[in-house]
């Protein structure tokens, strides 16, 4: 049977266990500290006035870094991530690449 997960770079409230498995049941099957070069985080998403003005994105910036988690998902669990982030209405996924901080 081939290997059908996949990476995630993860940001944000991602980031945080707690978020990420006990509310979202994500599991991944692994995690790697990592960087992403040349974006940067941003508050430019519209939130949820008093509860969470801004959510957090990405966006492109030449020379400047964004640290965070590389996830491994199945299939099915990158689905329920995507579901937890409104199904695409709000970000849209793209392929990137990041570095981990062992060099691979």
């Amino acid at each position: 049977m081939a290997d059908d997960s996949v990476w995630n770079f993860a940001y944000g409230s991602n980031l945080h266990p707690e978020v990420r498995e006990r509310r979202r049941g994500l599991l991944p099957s692994a995690v790697r500290p990592a960087v992403l070069p040349d974006w940067r985080l941003a508050f430019e998403l519209p939130g949820l006035p008093l509860i969470e003005p801004a959510m957090a994105s990405i966006a492109p910036a030449p020379g400047h870094e964004v640290h965070g988690l590389l996830l491994r998902f199945s299939h099915e669990q990158l689905t329920m991530l995507e579901r937890s982030e409104g199904s695409g209405r709000f970000y849209e996924k793209i392929e990137v690449e990041a570095r981990c901080y062992e060099g691979a």
